[in-house]
């Protein structure tokens, strides 16, 4: 059956089909628009554009970025993908249980965001005034390091990181072409300091439920800064137009200064020093050091017969 009209076919749902609502005007209106936005998903999706499509999206009013309108659908470029996987026994999915799961998944390569500039400028404090090496760098960085490799064309987890100063804001997901991750980054940070006793400065998530974080930052790193920022806004294709990221950040910092790190990010985050968990075992390889100890001393103790 045919209506001249979407109101005329509200009122026949109003009539009709919702009559034993509160506010059948008003039932009927948003059975309406739910269709609509069934039918809106599936004719993008037979656009083939289903993978660019934004549901319920935040978008920040035109000259008043502190003011956001939620819309029911935008259309936008893939800057980051992420595949979550989520434990089967959860009742419900929720954002927090999302977030949770941030720190242990994969993510698709976006080399994009940059560094806020008021973290390069932090960064530079710490460095007394220059960066010598920004090794995952892009054609918008604003980090100006003397020596850059630039993403995707410069690989710089091939290129020498023997320079006095470092900065990283490395791709936080899969280089499928050349199958390296965050956690290849986070190697050679700490590989930089231990080889060359270079300082090194790391922009990464926080993800300290994983073997990256144990291998090279809880035994290796000197100092962590958990910064504030609840959504760090990072800088894309140069500018602070970029969504802020979903999960909290940490600055990590691989040296000798921690009093210098400490004066300066104090000022963005909770500063910890680790410098007590250089070379420790920790967590479960802790429990098997200690069980290789026992074994070996229970060896060397006397028989009785």
């Amino acid at each position: 059956m045919a209506y001249e009209s979407v109101d005329k076919l509200q009122k026949v749902l109003a009539d009709e089909v919702f009559s034993h609502t509160k506010d059948p005007k008003k039932a009927s209106g948003r059975a309406l628009g739910t269709l609509v936005e069934i039918i809106t998903y599936y004719l993008m999706k037979t656009w083939r554009l289903n993978n660019s499509i934004s549901i319920e999206r935040g978008l920040t009013e035109y000259g008043n970025p502190d003011i956001t309108h939620n819309v029911e659908y935008s259309l936008h470029p893939i800057v980051r993908s992420s595949f979550l996987t989520i434990d089967k026994s959860a009742k419900s999915i929720t954002s927090n249980i999302i977030l949770m799961s941030a720190g242990r998944t994969i993510n698709t390569l976006s080399q994009s965001w940059g560094t806020p500039h008021k973290y390069v400028n932090a960064v530079n404090k710490v460095f007394g005034g220059h960066i010598d090496l920004d090794p995952c760098s892009n054609e918008f960085s604003v980090v100006k390091a003397k020596v850059e490799y630039c993403l995707p064309q410069h690989d710089g987890l091939k290129e020498s990181w023997n320079y006095p100063t470092i900065y990283v804001n490395p791709p936080y997901g899969i280089d499928k072409e050349r199958g390296t991750t965050i956690k290849n980054w986070l190697a050679r940070c700490a590989f930089a300091y231990d080889e060359y006793k270079s300082e090194v400065l790391a922009l990464v998530p926080i993800a300290a439920n994983t073997t990256h974080w144990k291998k090279y930052v809880f035994t290796k790193a000197k100092s962590i800064c958990f910064l504030y920022d609840t959504r760090l806004r990072f800088l894309e294709n140069g500018n602070g137009s970029g969504k802020g990221a979903p999960m909290a950040c940490a600055m990590i910092y691989w040296g000798d200064n921690q009093n210098k790190f400490y004066e300066v990010f104090i000022e963005y985050g909770a500063v910890v020093d680790i410098s007590n968990l250089i070379g420790e075992k920790i967590g479960t390889d802790r429990k098997k050091n200690d069980l290789f100890l026992w074994q070996e001393e229970t060896q060397k103790m006397p028989t009785t017969n």
